[in-house]
């Protein structure tokens, strides 16, 4: 900057004119004033082009009105004028059907400054004497040379020909829209869509087709804006659109422009505002039918010489100062608004506009100078200029802008009057080059929370951003869509309903929603999608091109072997998938809507930019608020999180409930949330937040939290939220009963009673809801397009005999009679009875009625006895339940002894102290299982079920001593710390599973078991039931069962009074056990000194016991198994859980591995197996057999049980004898 001599005042350049608002920009952005004379500058070269263009045209909405001067103009009278612009031509002739391609029988005449004009009178019939449908074209004679070229408003590809023929359109039914644009919605959400690819069938789809199919689905989903690509005439179909040859006609592959301006008008009818596709960065070299060399130099719209061409892009540069480029470029827009009504832009390659350099081999820093100086290209900001303020001033005040930007430059999105260039979004390009660079190059527990959310906030104040995971960049070939980055060919074997999950589908699947909602609600002020990737669709996109024959099918060299194959075709989007109730790809799309729909509710993308108060790398958490939500991400790998409190800004005592959560049935999650519970706000501050909620959250998981009192639309009734898409299809009598039907219609009755009989002294119903009706309610809104769809009850379907509905309104009518009788609902409150956890049982007593409700999910009660207040009768013989669960955790602690810890102080996040110990990682847990019916399926008498999963959990910390740790201070995320340990790396537990014939069904000898089983009970010291020995006749050799007191128990610490005390009132017993007593014996040592140690924990578990009258155990392998797989889980969850499902043939009895679930590492991991009960071996034999085939060392391999025959036992030592046992601890 220039210095007076005289004053030693700083000069400054006096430019004519300053932006009105420049202010603004400046205050918002302090290290703009520095370049405030660039801004000065822009802005003074705007105005004057402005007032020349003024001065000389009228105005800039009459200069930007060219497209009604230049090509054929058809008068009223039939008459006819065209102007062309060729100042390069030596003579402009027009030739075609109408004169016989005859090249000079048509002159143009010469104007000035360039232009040449011609004009046809009527022919004698009074019409024009180009028909509709002529073909035409241009003969431009350069120097005795004459060259052919077009520039219309219609194109068409002749057969057999590359080139394109101008065509006439002149037809005599016009189309008239019949709709009026919709307001331009503040929360854009944009549907970008190329109507060529819009059908699954192996073709060029249309505009006809994506008015029909198309644009419902698109309204459907909650979008309210399309971006429609490729419109623009192009003759190379595989250019995507970006290599334009003619720009004032829309592409003739997908049908006419009428059908275009009604594919318009109908979007607009659903409330769907459209966005065209515009390229006016670059145009493409075509001679013959595009504007390069139109007048025979290379000059007419475009730089003359290298300035001219784009290196990459293979293309022609327009030339911004250009007086008829300006008047071409600005007449395409408004031509596109006139017309088509069009309600906005996004601008292609902007970056190469903004820039001299165009962005080849220009890495942006951030640095503000790479923004200003010599090498911005001023006349391009100008025209940019030009644009904005025609479109916002003259065409349609609220049209959208979008600028494609990968530079980042400042004031790209403030108004022309702030000094900026008056687009009002910039694509957040760099949003989806994370997401895939984080796929291809980190392993999921490398992700960094902290860049994620910088990735995702990083833009400038008061520049809106367009948001997406994806575009339809990623899905070009040579690269890879979302999901295909995330499941690859596990789309095309894995997505069926019917095939087993495995790792990398349940991963792909839950990372694609959550990548998608947290890039739409955390990354800018308006989001997009392109079409099909709303529900993953498995293929990228490949025209036909060179490089594959110019073939609709690829490979090329696979044309006519797969040529009828639907899945070579990768041209289109497989709508279809969708529609296929047996595939997983309608799951996503039904995320994708719902999400989008609570977006319309709470409008985050146009609210202001999130508080993000947890980016926590140790745990992959994300938690952050926005419009009144709460936001929380779980991208662990592997943690999942019970109690975890995350902060929030709102004081105690509010209300959230979950609005959206990935993890739910209907979009293929596991259902680990109730989405009816409601949290309420702690006034405890954390991460600077003045509260905190306490929530459980899964790993690979998000969730939205909602204010309570706020109606979701999109919600569910009860019936709706139990049978979901079976209410379509199986409430047919005709129709098949299913589990979820059955469940269904089940629980809505079971709930409304229990709601009625035990919740108030009133009861309410609304209406429609005591039949189970099948839709949520939707009043007419700018969200579902003022539709009246979902703003109804449908009565008929009460009426229909062949539907269930009328069952479910049977029962509400009979309930509420029946109330009527005996008035429960006025009466005092009931006396609940009994809560029963492990069966699901509830009793309750009122108005003189008792009322019983079993909510087990497949557990029914034959002779079960429930408490009523009233004299007793004769009574059937008692039932015993014993709920072992913590004697199973004993065992379970026992044999967790057996692996390496360190004695460590525990402190809960309550702040509770006890001793307690701390494993050393590097140690795994594998649970066997066996399913198939029960032992007792068959048995109308009592049935015995053994749950003792605190015993299985002693017994698998005792063996998960056997794996290596090291010592290590823990802390928990709300700071609390404590002494443990670590596994080490390397570690693995595989659950074995048996299905196929129980072990009632099966024939045993004598011989396989020479002892009666044995069942253990622990009764309450107040209890006066006498000894009791039961006669079970279950099966033979099964025909006795001794209930008793184990008799190593007798010899723990009086911390366990309360089992001694059994031992005392009922002496001494005698033991039977399938143990031999040497181990019996070996193993009451350990578990002694085992409970003496956790004494302090231990103790608050047992005296859950004074209150039980009786127990009782037995049970099938597989609740045993589950126990223990649950125990190793509470020990170690860092643990790796692998699975092995043995089968047996029911006709021969082999026994075979059918299913193996197991790390790819594994065979550099300790194993341990977990198999509750051995009876002949060959389960546990099998599974060591496939981790042996699986390159697991022998040495590497611990086996854990509980119980075994001796043949069992015998014969695994016999075929392997290596394996370390972790189940006798002595």
């Amino acid at each position: 900057m220039a210095v007076n001599g005289d004053t030693g005042e700083k000069w400054k350049p006096d430019y004519e004119f300053a932006p009105p608002k420049l202010q603004n920009l400046l205050d918002d952005d302090g290290y703009l004033h520095q370049y405030e004379s660039d801004f000065r500058y822009r802005y003074t070269q705007f105005k004057k082009t402005l007032e020349a263009i003024e001065a000389a045209e009228g105005s800039l909405l009459q200069f930007s009105r060219g497209y009604l001067q230049f090509g054929p103009q058809f008068r009223p009278d039939g008459s006819m004028a065209w102007m062309e612009y060729a100042p390069g031509a030596e003579g402009v002739f027009l030739r075609g059907e109408f004169n016989e391609w005859n090249r000079v029988k048509t002159p143009f005449k010469e104007l000035e400054h360039g232009k040449w004009l011609l004009e046809m009178p009527p022919a004698e019939n009074g019409k024009p004497v180009l028909k509709h449908l002529d073909r035409v074209r241009l003969s431009i004679v350069v120097v005795n040379y004459v060259i052919g070229s077009l520039l219309g408003s219609y194109a068409l590809q002749p057969e057999g020909s590359f080139t394109y023929d101008h065509v006439i359109w002149n037809p005599e039914q016009v189309y008239k829209f019949k709709n009026k644009a919709p307001a331009v919605p503040e929360n854009l959400k944009i549907y970008e869509a190329h109507v060529g690819i819009a059908s699954p069938e192996p073709k060029v789809s249309t505009y006809k087709h994506f008015t029909e199919k198309v644009l419902p689905h698109i309204a459907d989903l909650g979008y309210n804006c399309i971006q429609l690509m490729a419109i623009m005439e192009h003759a190379y179909y595989g250019c995507f659109g970006y290599q334009v040859t003619a720009f004032f006609a829309a592409s003739s592959r997908y049908g006419t422009p009428e059908e275009l301006k009604e594919l318009i008008d109908t979007a607009h009818g659903l409330k769907l505002v459209v966005l065209l596709d515009v390229v006016h960065s670059h145009a493409a070299k075509n001679t013959l039918d595009g504007l390069n060399m139109f007048d025979g130099t290379d000059c007419c719209y475009f730089h003359a010489g290298a300035r001219g061409n784009h290196n990459l892009w293979d293309s022609r540069l327009f030339d911004y100062r250009h007086w008829e480029t300006r008047r071409f470029l600005l007449s395409n827009i408004t031509m596109w608004m006139d017309v088509f009504q069009f309600d906005g832009f996004r601008f292609d390659g902007v970056t190469s506009m903004l820039y001299h350099h165009h962005g080849i081999g220009t890495g942006f820093s951030g640095n503000y100078g790479e923004y200003f100086g010599l090498h911005v290209d001023t006349d391009a900001l100008v025209y940019i200029m030009l644009a904005s303020h025609l479109v916002k001033k003259f065409l349609k005040p609220d049209a959208i802008l979008i600028a494609e930007d990968v530079s980042g430059m400042p004031s790209l999105c403030r108004s022309v009057e702030e000094g900026g260039l008056g687009f009002d979004y910039r694509l957040a390009m760099a949003i989806p080059d994370m997401w895939i660079k984080l796929l291809k190059e980190k392993s999921d527990d490398h992700w960094d929370m902290g860049a994620i959310c910088h990735v995702l906030t990083n833009r400038r104040y008061k520049e809106k951003c367009i948001a997406y995971a994806e575009s339809h960049d990623q899905a070009l070939v040579g690269d890879k869509t979302l999901s295909f980055w995330l499941m690859d060919k596990e789309m095309y074997f894995s997505m069926s309903t019917v095939t087993p999950r495995n790792l990398v589908l349940d991963r792909g699947l839950a990372l694609h929603k959550m990548i998608r909602l947290i890039s739409q609600s955390l990354g800018g002020e308006g989001y997009l999608n392109f079409i099909g990737n709303e529900f993953g669709h498995p293929e990228w996109l490949d025209f036909p091109r060179e490089g594959n024959g110019f073939s609709y099918y690829y490979p090329a060299d696979a044309k006519e072997t797969l040529k009828h194959s639907s899945s070579c075709v990768i041209f289109r989007r497989q709508f279809n998938l969708i529609e296929d109730d047996l595939l997983r790809y309608k799951n996503l799309a039904y995320f994708d809507k719902d999400m989008n729909l609570l977006e319309d509710q709470f409008k985050w993308v146009s609210a202001p930019p999130a508080y993000v108060s947890r980016k926590h790398e140790m745990d992959k958490v994300i938690v952050f608020e926005r419009a009144g939500c709460v936001f929380a991400f779980n991208f662990h790998p592997t943690q999942s999180y019970a109690d975890y409190w995350i902060p929030v800004e709102r004081e105690g005592g509010f209300e959230f409930k979950l609005g959206l959560c990935t993890d739910c049935g209907r979009y293929d999650g596991f259902d680990r949330l109730d989405m009816t519970n409601v949290f309420k706000v702690y006034p405890k501050g954390i991460d600077g937040r003045c509260g905190s909620l306490q929530i459980y959250l899964p790993s690979r998981v998000a969730v939205v939290f909602v204010p309570a009192d706020v109606y979701v639309v999109g919600d569910k009734t009860l019936s709706f939220w139990l049978m979901d898409k079976e209410m379509y299809f199986s409430m047919s009598t005709v129709t098949p009963r299913n589990l979820v039907l059955d469940r269904g219609l089940a629980l809505h009755k079971m709930i409304r009673l229990i709601s009625q009989s035990l919740g108030g002294e009133g009861y309410l119903n609304f209406i429609g809801n005591e039949f189970g009706h099948p839709e949520w309610l939707d009043f007419p809104r700018e969200g579902n397009g003022f539709s009246y769809y979902y703003a109804r009850r449908q009565f008929n379907l009460i009426e229909d005999d062949l539907l269930r509905y009328k069952n479910l309104a049977y029962f509400d009518k009979d309930m509420n009679l029946l109330e009527d009788q005996f008035k429960w609902v006025s009466a005092p409150p009931a006396y609940v009875s009994r809560k029963h956890e492990m069966d699901k049982v509830i009793v309750f007593e009122r108005a003189g009625c008792v009322f019983a409700f079993n909510f087990h999910p497949t557990q029914s009660y034959a002779d079960y006895w429930i408490p009523v207040e009233r004299e007793g009768g004769a009574t059937p013989r008692d039932r015993f339940v014993f709920a072992a669960d913590r004697l199973i955790r004993l065992t379970v602690e026992a044999a967790l002894t057996l692996l390496p810890y360190k004695d460590s102080e525990v402190e809960t996040p309550q702040g509770f102290k006890f001793e307690g110990l701390t494993h050393q990682p590097g140690n795994c847990g594998v649970s066997i299982m066996r399913s198939g019916t029960s032992v007792f399926q068959s048995n109308s008498r009592d049935r015995f079920v053994f749950a003792a999963d605190r015993l299985i959990r002693l017994t698998v910390e005792a063996a998960l001593t056997l794996l290596p740790y090291k010592d290590s201070e823990v802390e928990t995320p709300q700071g609390f710390k404590f002494e443990g340990l670590t596994h080490q790396p390397g570690n693995c537990g595989v659950s074995i599973m048996r299905s196929g014939l129980s072990l009632a069904s099966q024939k045993f000898s004598h011989a396989s078991l020479k002892h009666p089983q044995t069942v253990s009970v622990v009764e309450s010291s107040c209890s006066k039931i006498p000894p009791i020995k039961i006669d079970a006749q279950l099966s033979d050799p099964l025909n006795e069962m001794i209930i008793e007191l184990p008799e190593y128990l007798s010899k723990v610490e009086a911390d366990i009074q309360l089992l001694r005390s059994v031992q005392d009132e009922f002496g001494k017993v005698q033991t039977t056990c399938l143990f031999p007593a040497s181990e019996v014996a070996a193993i009451a040592k350990p578990i002694a000194a085992r409970m003496k140690f956790l004494k302090p924990s231990l103790q608050r578990g047992m005296d859950s016991y004074t209150t039980l009258k009786l127990s009782l155990i037995l049970s099938d392998s597989s609740s045993i198994g589950e126990a223990m797989e649950k125990g190793l889980r509470e020990c170690c969850k860092s643990m790796r859980i692998g699975k092995i499902l043995v089968t047996t043939d029911e006709e021969t009895g082999v026994a075979s591995v059918c299913y193996l679930k197991l790390p790819a590492d594994i065979s550099t991991r300790n194993v341990l197996l977990l198999y509750p009960i051995i009876k002949s071996g060959d389960t546990c034999v099998k599974a060591i057999d496939k981790l042996l085939e699986n390159d697991v060392p022998q040495q590497n391999v611990l086996l854990l049980n509980l119980f075994a025959t001796n043949e069992g036992w015998l014969g695994l030592r016999l075929f392997c004898s290596w394996v370390i046992d972790a189940s006798y601890l002595g």
